[in-house]
């Protein structure tokens, strides 16, 4: 009666294993993340050389903790019903992927040294080292003065 005839199948549909649809999902959030790092790479890689071409200082931090307005969305609706902010949401991504994002700007700037850094900004607005600090000099500073860096020096 209704099974008696067959339906055609849509030209652009393919036959998919059990194996397959059982990694399915695992495949596509591997390949969002790393859209997303290339991503961030790229952003990374333009702002660096949009610096390079009116700084004289050789070297560039980004602040890992700083959501830019594009980066936004993404953030917020990857955080959508859950407690976590946007901003959380990206440091948690940029830490758990920081591995691929410094390979990846290594790749891009391979004569470069390319380090994630705690800085402190001084008073004359100068970022300076305090990574191997100690937790009560660091104390002095302020965590408010305290920023988390992908430090990217080509002298």
């Amino acid at each position: 009666m209704c099974c008696e005839h067959a339906v055609p199948v849509p030209k652009s549909s393919v036959p998919i294993s059990r194996e397959t649809l059982r990694v399915l999902k695992a495949q596509t959030e591997e390949k969002r993340r790393v859209s997303k790092v290339n991503h961030l790479v790229t952003e990374m890689y333009n702002k660096v050389v949009e610096y390079a071409k009116v700084h004289e200082e050789t070297s560039y931090s980004w602040d890992i903790t700083n959501v830019s307005p594009e980066e936004r969305k993404y953030y917020l609706a990857m955080t959508r019903g859950t407690s976590i902010s946007p901003k959380e949401a990206e440091y948690n991504f940029i830490c758990n992927n920081l591995p691929d994002i410094i390979q990846g700007l290594q790749s891009l700037f391979p004569d470069c040294s390319i380090e994630h850094k705690m800085m402190a900004r001084s008073p004359d607005g100068k970022l300076y080292d305090v990574s191997n600090m100690d937790a009560a000099a660091k104390a002095f500073i302020g965590s408010s003065q305290i920023q988390e860096v992908i430090l990217i020096d080509w002298s």
